[in-house]
């Protein structure tokens, strides 16, 4: 799945509103984990949301 919010709608609750309802749709059909993949050392964003989740960075991809 990607999930991902224009520009102009950033900020304005639209990703919180995304996120929150994903999250609550994977615990009403049981998940109890994921994974959030290849998200770029500098997306402060998705870090901090990351973190804020209880996640953790377990690998690291580098592109040259």
């Amino acid at each position: 799945m990607l999930l991902g919010v224009l520009p102009q709608y950033r900020s304005a609750g639209v990703d919180a509103a995304l996120i929150v309802e994903t999250l609550q749709t994977a615990i009403n059909r049981g998940y109890i984990g994921g994974e959030l993949g290849w998200i770029l050392e500098n997306n402060d964003e998705m870090n901090k949301i990351n973190k804020l989740g209880g996640g953790h960075v377990y690998r690291t991809y580098r592109m040259y």
